[in-house]
């Protein structure tokens, strides 16, 4: 088996482990780039002074920057080369055939695996599924509807929790009114008036608290407090990068391109009617920054062709890789089914002992789970 991390001690007591650090990212050969060069991001609202323009030329003055060692990789970083990597390490391992448990991004090269070397498949999960075959205005499109919904069920599970710090508010109309004061700049840190909060930061901050096992009340806490419903509490910052630049992979496998800054200006409008909440995702920034990125996507969008077994796991409410997303990607493979977690948050194996049980059957057993089958969220 080709994972390890997040592996029941059932499953991890059935199989021996092998754990892959992609290409490209965390500490396995990162691309690494200027940190004051990628700190330096431009505004990617086109409602806020945004500009194409000046995105693309981010993006290219970030590659121009990258440090020596990244240039031996960043032309080899896109999943069919990950799945080599994979491919590589069975024969080193000197195992027939490979069980692959993948999550996320991951789930792309565990995908293209499966399409190059079939033979060597035993079973693949897919945890939380990235769609590689949809264009940039479904990607765009279907990433805001998610972190939509994801906000909506963070606003009904307000409405009913009295430990919610906005319960008894319209979570959406006090998230709108903190999105108008960013967006004409007068939303600070409370605890520190002269840091002024973008409506992009104000996004991302919420966002984060969407993914993996969602953190609601302390999201309802800050909301609250940014809205003066409680007093000023500690400043939250977001960290800057060290130069590590994993958006480069993304950029190999997908092919984005605006053919002006007006088209530009269509897609937020159009991810912002998917999203009237959150307006926007933490994808737009990255297909924007691909977009001026100078080395062409050597992988780009296209339909897997995937002929073996796959599990397909997904929650809900996921904001990152959304339900529609596993959805598409079960009907684009033949022997394949979807688990569905009817929780929020990315990640699902580990959620509960039902979809633990169900995930080992098929691990063990190669069991597929009955089309529709889904577990109660936690």
């Amino acid at each position: 088996m080709i994972g390890g991390m997040w592996l029941s001690k059932t499953a991890a007591e059935r199989f021996d482990t092998v754990t892959l650090d992609p290409r490209g990212t965390n500490a396995s050969t990162p691309v690494t780039c200027n940190p004051d060069v990628i700190n330096d991001a431009p505004d990617f609202n086109p409602e806020t002074g945004g500009t194409l323009r000046v995105v693309v030329e981010y993006g290219r003055n970030v590659e121009a920057s990258c440090s020596k060692p990244s240039r031996a990789v960043i032309d080899h970083l896109d999943s069919r080369q990950v799945a080599r990597d994979v491919e590589a390490i069975r024969v080193a391992i000197g195992e027939q055939r490979v069980s692959l448990y993948s999550r996320s991004y991951g789930t792309l090269p565990a995908q293209t695996y499966a399409e190059m070397f079939p033979r060597r498949v035993r079973a693949v999960v897919l945890d939380s599924v990235f769609d590689h075959n949809l264009s940039t205005r479904q990607l765009l499109q279907s990433s805001a509807r998610a972190v939509e919904d994801a906000f909506n069920a963070f606003a009904k599970w307000c409405s009913m929790t009295q430990s919610c710090a906005l319960y008894g508010k319209d979570a959406g109309a006090v998230f709108d009114d903190l999105c108008r004061k960013a967006e004409r700049g007068e939303l600070t840190e409370p605890s520190n008036p002269a840091a002024k909060i973008s409506p992009t930061g104000l996004s991302w901050l919420t966002m984060r608290r969407f993914l993996y096992r969602p953190d609601w009340a302390p999201l309802a806490d800050r909301l609250a407090r940014l809205a003066g419903l409680l007093p000023p509490g500690a400043a939250v910052s977001f960290p800057k990068s060290n130069g590590s630049f994993p958006y480069a992979s993304f950029c190999a496998d997908h092919r984005t391109t605006f053919s002006s800054e007006y088209e530009w200006r269509g897609e937020w409008a159009r991810m912002k009617a998917q999203a009237p909440h959150l307006r926007t995702h933490m994808v737009w920034q990255i297909v924007s920054i691909c977009a001026g990125w100078p080395i062409p996507a050597t992988n780009p969008q296209r339909k897997p062709n995937i002929r073996v077994p796959v599990l397909v796991l997904n929650s809900r409410y996921d904001p990152a890789t959304p339900h529609e997303w596993a959805v598409n990607v079960t009907r684009q493979i033949p022997r394949s089914a979807l688990l569905t977690y009817e929780g929020a948050g990315h990640g699902v194996y580990d959620r509960t002992a039902c979809t633990l049980g169900i995930t080992d059957r098929y691990f063990i057993d190669l069991v597929l789970p009955a089309p529709g089958t889904s577990c109660p969220s936690a």
